[in-house]
């Protein structure tokens, strides 16, 4: 019996260890990147493959994925980036970006 599809790995190449992965790695960008047009232009381009895949048989996976970089996005564009960026200090951003 096959595995379930993981779209973190099979769409971002995300493996399952590096999971749940942080906002950084999520957008593929540096941790603590400041520059808010790098941050947009991350979001967007991690929305790209699984948008393609919005109908059909992985939309639900494919909406889970493009809420989770939505939410990356808002986070690291607002105000709560600072908390955020705390909470990641804190935790240790040894993480590589995918």
């Amino acid at each position: 019996m096959a595995e379930p599809f993981d779209p973190y790995h099979g769409w971002r190449g995300m493996p399952s260890e590096e999971q749940p992965a942080h906002h950084d790695c999520l957008l593929a960008i540096k941790p603590f990147e400041r520059n808010p047009e790098a941050i947009e232009n991350a979001a967007d381009q991690r929305m790209l493959l699984p948008r393609i895949f919005q109908v059909g048989k992985y939309a639900d996976l494919s909406q889970k994925l493009l809420n989770d970089v939505a939410n990356a996005k808002v986070c690291l564009l607002r105000s709560e980036k600072k908390a955020y960026d705390q909470q990641l200090q804190a935790k240790g951003a040894g993480r590589t970006n995918r």
